[in-house]
């Protein structure tokens, strides 16, 4: 809990007037990666959590998001006309979230929720930037789970147009194919891991800034890995 708030009291004093929108990750579960769903007993769930993020986070999040974050963790803010950003709990596809094994189609409701967001979204011609915790592809999430959201990013390849997560402590991306078993299918989206404020082993805190521009000339960015390794 006073991480939570720790975090947050450090964005707003050294980013003030700034917003911030977080996701939850899964070193907030207690134990670390477990997050009860509401199908386990009461003692398990983990609204005490959603809700102390809920307070945390009221200067950023819509107020009429506050239910949805204290349920599951999961939020959408439209971040200006045409452009929202979702947040998606994927604790609830985490592969050691133990709870999980008892029952895993779709656990609170997050990944239904999702689709019904990207499904608004379309229908309005916005486009969304999502961001959540663990990447699919490392094994980290559960295959289902993975599958799933693979086929959401697939589907709504057109309204999708930038996907943010984290939890791997390193700079990485994930390329999402239209046939997730072929690589040589065509591509559907990027997925971007950035670097973690925490320590880990063999890492030391880090943070990346992506710059987002819009779809004109001059607005592609492009890494020089070679000079980076020099």
């Amino acid at each position: 809990m006073a991480k939570v708030q720790n975090i947050t009291d450090v964005m707003k004093k050294f980013l003030p007037g700034k917003p911030a929108y977080f996701a939850i990750g899964n070193h907030e579960g207690v134990p670390i990666d477990n997050f009860g769903p509401h199908f386990t007993p009461t003692k398990f769930h983990m609204d005490w959590l959603y809700g102390k993020m809920a307070d945390e986070w009221q200067d950023w999040v819509p107020a009429d998001q506050k239910t949805q974050v204290i349920y599951n963790g999961c939020y959408m803010k439209q971040l200006f006309p045409g452009l929202r950003l979702i947040s998606l709990n994927n604790a609830m596809g985490d592969s050691m979230n133990f709870y999980l094994f008892i029952n895993q189609t779709d656990p609170d409701g997050t990944m239904t929720w999702f689709l019904e967001q990207l499904e608004d979204a379309e229908r309005n011609g916005d486009k969304v930037h999502v961001v959540a915790h663990i990447p699919g592809g490392g094994g980290e999430a559960l295959e289902g789970w993975a599958i799933n959201y693979y086929n959401a990013v697939n589907r709504f390849e057109d309204t999708i147009v930038a996907q943010f997560f984290g939890h791997t402590h390193s700079e990485e991306y994930n390329i999402v194919y239209e046939d997730p078993e072929n690589a040589q299918s065509r591509p559907t989206g990027v997925i971007y891991s950035a670097p973690s404020v925490t320590t880990y082993s063999d890492f030391f805190p880090a943070y990346r800034i992506y710059t987002i521009d819009g779809n004109y000339q001059g607005s592609s960015f492009v890494s020089n890995l070679f000079l980076k390794r020099q």
